[in-house]
C-alpha cells in the first residue's frame, strides 16, 4: 500500500514550486508522480518515517534602485522571491498611499512625477512581503550664464545654458526676465540698453531653477581735454574729445562749461577765454553725463588796444564836413592799430536835414559845445571846431593829449557778439579789467553807405558850393543805447581780469528815421567811461558779428 509521506510530500513540494517557475511543470509530471509513488510505496509491516515541519513561504521584494528622479521617466524594477525564488506570476506589487490607502502598481516598473518617499510591499499566495522605500528625488534644473556683467549698450549680450540634473535642455527650457511685469525671453541671451541688475530663472518640465542676476553696466563716458590749462588771451585753446564706450561722439555731444557760479554750453568742442580762474566741463549726450574736467586759465598782464573815438557834428547843409570827414580818414590811417572810430553826429534843428539826424539831432546838438559845424568832440573831452587847413593835426593832437590821459594804457577791453532777428538786433558786449575800477558804458548803432544829398565846396569859388545828390554817408549814428551819451550804463566794478557782461536787444522797428535802415550796413560803436566822464576804451562791430577784445602790440 502506498502513502504520501508528508516529509516527503513536502520535499517534492519544493521540487514542484522549482519546476513550476522553470516552466518545466507540465512535461515532468509524469515522473515527478512516478518517483512519488516508487518512493512512498512501502510493505504493510514497515513503519512510516516521521513527517517533517512544513517551511513557510516567505515572500520578499526587491528594487534595481531605491533613488530615482522625480520627472516621470527614471524608474525603478521590483523583483518579487517566495523563498528566495523570484515569483513573476500570481504576484501583486502594492503601494502605501500617504493617506492609508494602497494602489497596485502596473507591472514590475514605477516611476515618479514628484519628489518623496514612496513605500512598497509585495503579495503572493496570500503572503505578503516586508515593506521597501524608494526616494523619488527632485530635478535640479540649473540656469547659468556666460557672464555677470555686459555693457548697457544693447548690443553686448550674455548667453544662457539650462540643465536639468546636468543634461543640456536650453532648447527646452523657458527663461524668464523677473520684475515687475515678468517677461519670457524669445531668445537664449540678453543685452540691455538701460544699466541696472537683470534677475532671471528657468522653468523646465515644470521645474523652476535657481535665480541668477546680471548686472548691465553703465557704458564709459568719458570727457577729455588735451591740455589742463590755457593762457587767459584767447591765445591758446583747449580741445575736447568726448566718447561713449570708447568710440567717438564729440560731434554730437554738448559740453557745458562751469564757471564763477553760471553753466552754459560750448558752441563748439574746443574752449579758450579771457578771463583767468578755474573752469569745469563735463559732455551730455544721449541722457548720459560724463566726468568733470577742470582746465585753468592763467591770467596773462597784457595792454588793451588803445581806441579813440571821434564824435564828428556834420550837416547835410555844412560844405567842409566832408573834408572834415576825409581828415578824420586819415587819422585813421595813420593810428596804429586803426584804432580811431567815427560817429557822425547829424545836427538837429530847423535848417538842418531830418534824414540823416532823426532822434540823434537832439543827442547832437546837445554833445556838441558849439552850435556851429564842422566840430568834434575826441573821446568825450577835447571839443575842437575844426577847419580844412586844421583838422588833421587837431584830431591827433587831441589824441595824443588822451593817450596821456590815460598814461597810456585802457583800463578795460570790450567784446562784442551780436545777432539781427528780423528788425531786432541782440548783442551781448563783455567789458574786461585790466584795472579794477567804476565804468560806465554807452553805445550807437552807426549806418554806412546811405546815399543821400551833401553839399559840398565849389571847386570854381573859394566861398560857393554845390550839391552832390548821391553822396555816400558813412558812420551815421542812427540809434543809441540810452540817452545821455555823455553817463551811459553804469557797470558798477570791473575787476581786473574778469568780464562783466551786459545784454541788449535793440527794435529797429521803433528807429525815428524817415528812411528805411539797411541793417546789413549797421554796426555797433561802443565805448567805456571812466568816472571821471572821459572814454576810456572804444569798439565796434558789426550787427550780425562779433569782436574780441584787442591788445596792444
Amino acid at each position: 500500500m502506498y502513502t504520501f509521506a508528508p516529509r516527503i510530500v513536502n520535499k517534492n513540494m519544493k521540487f514542484y514550486l522549482k519546476m513550476k517557475q522553470t516552466g518545466k511543470r507540465l512535461i515532468l509530471l509524469p515522473y515527478v508522480l512516478a518517483a512519488l509513488c516508487i518512493w512512498s510505496c512501502s510493505d504493510d509491516d514497515k513503519t512510516a518515517p516521521s513527517p517533517e515541519p512544513e517551511k513557510p513561504v516567505v515572500v520578499k521584494i526587491s528594487a534595481n534602485k531605491t533613488s530615482i528622479k522625480a520627472n516621470g521617466r527614471d524608474s525603478t524594477v521590483f523583483t518579487v522571491t517566495a523563498n528566495d525564488v523570484e515569483v513573476v506570476s500570481d504576484v501583486f506589487i502594492i503601494r502605501k498611499k500617504e493617506t492609508n490607502g494602497t494602489d497596485t502598481v502596473a507591472g514590475n516598473h514605477f516611476a515618479a512625477d514628484e519628489a518623496g518617499t514612496y513605500k512598497f510591499y509585495a503579495s503572493y499566495g496570500g503572503v505578503t512581503s516586508a515593506e521597501i522605500s524608494i526616494d523619488a528625488i527632485a530635478v535640479v534644473v540649473a540656469l547659468q550664464a556666460d557672464r555677470e556683467t555686459i555693457k548697457a549698450n544693447g548690443k553686448d549680450a550674455a548667453r544662457f545654458t539650462v540643465t536639468a540634473d546636468g543634461l543640456d535642455v536650453t532648447p527646452s527650457a523657458v527663461i524668464t526676465l523677473t520684475g515687475a511685469q515678468e517677461a519670457v525671453l524669445d531668445r537664449v541671451s540678453f543685452s540691455a540698453k538701460a544699466p541696472s541688475t537683470y534677475t532671471f530663472y528657468a522653468t523646465y518640465d515644470g521645474v523652476k531653477s535657481n535665480e541668477i542676476r546680471i548686472e548691465a553696466t553703465e557704458l564709459p563716458f568719458l570727457l577729455a581735454a588735451d591740455r589742463t590749462s590755457v593762457t587767459a588771451d584767447a591765445s591758446e585753446k583747449a580741445t575736447f574729445t568726448v566718447t561713449l564706450d570708447e568710440e567717438d561722439v564729440t560731434s554730437d555731444a554738448v559740453i557745458f562749461q562751469k564757471y564763477d557760479g553760471t553753466e552754459t554750453a560750448l558752441d563748439a568742442s574746443v574752449f579758450f577765454t579771457e578771463n583767468y580762474g578755474t573752469y569745469t566741463f563735463y559732455a551730455a549726450y544721449d541722457g548720459k553725463k560724463s566726468n568733470e574736467v577742470e582746465i585753468s586759465a592763467a591770467y596773462v598782464d597784457k595792454q588793451f588796444l588803445m581806441q579813440h573815438v571821434v564824435m564828428d557834428f556834420t550837416s547835410t547843409i555844412c560844405p567842409n564836413c566832408p573834408r572834415v570827414e576825409s581828415a578824420i580818414r586819415e587819422v585813421q590811417k595813420n593810428t596804429p592799430g586803426q584804432a580811431v572810430h567815427r560817429i557822425a553826429l547829424h545836427m538837429g534843428g530847423k535848417h538842418c536835414d531830418s534824414n540823416l539826424s532823426g532822434a540823434m539831432g537832439t543827442i547832437a546838438n546837445n554833445l556838441s559845445s558849439d552850435v556851429y559845424f564842422p566840430s568834434s568832440k575826441i573821446n568825450l573831452k577835447y571839443d575842437e571846431k575844426l577847419t580844412a587847413t586844421t583838422t588833421i593835426s587837431r584830431i591827433s593832437k587831441s589824441i595824443e593829449n588822451s593817450v596821456k590821459d590815460r598814461n597810456g594804457a585802457s583800463g578795460t577791453g570790450i567784446a562784442i557778439e551780436s545777432s539781427v532777428n528780423g528788425t531786432d538786433i541782440h548783442f551781448t558786449v563783455k567789458i574786461k579789467g585790466a584795472e579794477t575800477g567804476n565804468y560806465r558804458f554807452f553805445a550807437f548803432i552807426v549806418e554806412d553807405g546811405i546815399t543821400y544829398s551833401q553839399q559840398v565846396p565849389d571847386p570854381a569859388s573859394e566861398t560857393g558850393f554845390t550839391v552832390v545828390r548821391d553822396y555816400v554817408h558813412n558812420d551815421i549814428a542812427t540809434c543809441s543805447i540810452g540817452n545821455d551819451p555823455l553817463s551811459g550804463t553804469d557797470l558798477g566794478q570791473v575787476v581786473r581780469g574778469k568780464e562783466t557782461v551786459k545784454k541788449f536787444t535793440v527794435r529797429t522797428s521803433e528807429f525815428n528815421t524817415k528812411r528805411t535802415v539797411n541793417l546789413s550796413k549797421c554796426r555797433i560803436t561802443a565805448y567805456t567811461i571812466r568816472p571821471n566822464g572821459v572814454i576810456d576804451n572804444v569798439a565796434s562791430c558789426p550787427v550780425n558779428g562779433s569782436i574780441h577784445y584787442r591788445y596792444a602790440e
